[in-house]
């Protein structure tokens, strides 16, 4: 499975890791966590509401939110794991840097701030804090997110020469991780 996930992850690190990087600086948020979490919640930006609305972490748009949305169907999951469908709307973005910078914006808003995901001191913890504020209802989210991590970062680590062979995608791959 790390093979699988790591080959999805290269072309969509190349892609997007400037703005995760971008995003990130100056945040207590990794950018790790940023392209990690965009990985898994866009399918490695291929999802319809990415490709059509550049919303790469499936944010939703509230009442507060005064922006351009889009309604469309979504699996919830209960606390004992049953999934049920809704119908939701999203919040649209002109471009992707714009969902980038709202995500770390939207992630340090009060209720993650208190379940700590700003004093996280690794993506790892980040992704747990992220679950325990209710992120997402996904029952298992941080393991998701932490197996997406831990295989880019396997796949690496059994490719040394990757990290600082030449090739962009590689390169960004072994800056992202270590």
């Amino acid at each position: 499975m790390s093979k699988a996930i790591a080959a999805a992850m290269q072309p969509f690190i190349a892609k997007y890791g400037t703005a995760a990087a971008t995003a990130a600086a100056g945040t207590p948020i990794f950018k790790e966590t940023i392209l990690t979490a965009a990985g898994l919640e866009s399918a490695y930006g291929k999802s319809s509401l990415t490709v059509k609305h550049n919303n790469f972490f499936g944010i939703k748009a509230d009442s507060r939110w005064k922006g351009a949305k889009a309604a469309y169907k979504t699996n919830e999951q209960r606390k004992d794991g049953s999934v049920y469908v809704v119908t939701a709307y999203f919040r649209s973005y002109a471009k992707p840097e714009d969902c980038f910078a709202d995500y770390v914006k939207f992630v340090q808003g009060p209720r993650y701030i208190a379940a700590g995901v700003t004093k996280a001191k690794t993506p790892q913890e980040q992704f747990e804090k992220l679950q325990k504020a209710g992120y997402a209802t996904d029952v298992n989210y941080s393991t998701k997110l932490k197996n997406i991590f831990n295989s880019v970062a396997s796949w690496i680590s059994t490719h040394p020469t990757a990290a600082t062979g030449g090739a962009t995608v590689l390169l960004l791959l072994g800056t992202f991780f270590f």
